[in-house]
């Protein structure tokens, strides 16, 4: 007696049609209104294959997908690509997968590209995933974003570098324990006197309110341990090398009451500082770059370092996204949960410290 032929499965489908078995799932069940060639390729595979959905099946599924999903404005930035890093182990802790989804945030289409395992024109659909975060590219979350995500069946949050969103539960640095952290460890070293080479606030540049609240934190972390500085050596300015070499060099040569430390808003600006101080020939003012791009850590080693603790925040989000047996269902959640992580040392001067 011959043997049953193989019955194709979902799998196959999405292989042939080289999409994702979500893809193939939303196309076949008329949930993915759009009518491309990613759905003609869907469509084309399930009939060669002759499959047909067992929609009974994916009724039983569907109160768990063991399946979240990352939305990214920019793949090429470097903390969304640094955080789905983290959130793909920490995911894998958890018992789920991570659907990366690339999207424009004006909505006008989804991007392509390698990263792209999906292919999803809104971020908040409510399709087949336990939870969805989001990692928006500018502040404060864009409105459509985050009115369709409050009122989705699936529970959506935001991981940024910024201010947390006032209508998602979001996971986000703490700027004010991050400066603590400069400040306490060069009080630790002695350094008494400090100046903070900032960013100046603009209200058309993304950073800016995460610039602002690191000069508030400066001032109070400052004052708590009665660190020396004043208006005189809170200096503001774009974030660039050449600014830093420059504010430094005017700073350190040609004034006798000198800061024995600097704090400044990112790497580019910290390396310039860097540079100055070693054309003074001053091997003794400690350098520290407040910097939530992964790159940081490819810089002057002597300068110590703060990024974001992508670890921390991965398990922060997870903690959002899962559920336990008194939480109510996501929809009647009374309001957003805020989770703020301080960043992290990564200077190898600091940890031999």
């Amino acid at each position: 007696m011959s043997p049953s032929p193989r019955i194709s499965t979902i799998i196959d489908v999405a292989v042939r049609a080289e999409v994702s078995t979500a893809t193939v799932s939303r196309v076949l069940s008329g949930r993915r209104a759009k009518d491309d060639d990613i759905a003609r390729r869907v469509r084309r595979a399930a009939h060669d294959l002759d499959y047909h959905a067992n929609y009974a099946a994916s009724t039983l599924r569907r109160d768990s997908t063991d399946l979240w999903e990352v939305t990214m404005a920019d793949p090429t930035d470097g903390f969304c690509s640094a955080f789905l890093s983290h959130a793909i182990t920490t995911a894998a802790d958890h018992g789920k997968r991570v659907l990366a989804t690339i999207l424009d945030e004006s909505y006008g289409g989804s991007a392509e590209g390698p990263e792209a395992v999906d292919h999803r024109e809104d971020p908040t659909h409510t399709g087949e995933v336990d939870g969805r975060i989001l990692l928006p590219r500018s502040h404060p979350l864009p409105p459509s974003w985050a009115s369709t995500s409050r009122h989705a069946a699936v529970r959506s949050i935001v991981v940024s570098p910024w201010s947390p969103s006032t209508t998602l539960s979001s996971v986000c640095i703490d700027h004010t324990s991050t400066m603590d952290l400069a400040i306490t460890h060069l009080a630790a070293h002695g350094l008494r006197k400090t100046a903070f080479l900032g960013a100046a606030p603009n209200e058309a540049h993304e950073d800016s309110m995460r610039d602002a609240s690191y000069l508030i934190a400066f001032e109070s972390a400052a004052s708590a341990v009665r660190q020396t500085t004043g208006p005189q050596w809170m200096l503001l300015g774009p974030r660039t090398t050449a600014r830093g070499y420059d504010v430094t060099s005017r700073l350190m040569g040609t004034s006798a009451d000198r800061p024995d430390s600097l704090i400044c808003i990112d790497a580019l600006v910290a390396s310039g500082a860097r540079l100055a101080l070693d054309a003074l020939h001053d091997h003794s003012t400690m350098v520290v770059a407040i910097d939530d791009h992964p790159a940081a850590t490819q810089i002057d080693p002597r300068i110590i370092v703060l990024r974001p603790n992508f670890e921390d925040m991965a398990r922060a989000a997870a903690s959002l996204l899962t559920p336990t047996s008194a939480d109510p269902p996501a929809e009647r959640t009374p309001g957003p949960i805020h989770q703020e992580v301080p960043m992290t040392f990564i200077s190898q001067l600091v940890q031999a410290s």
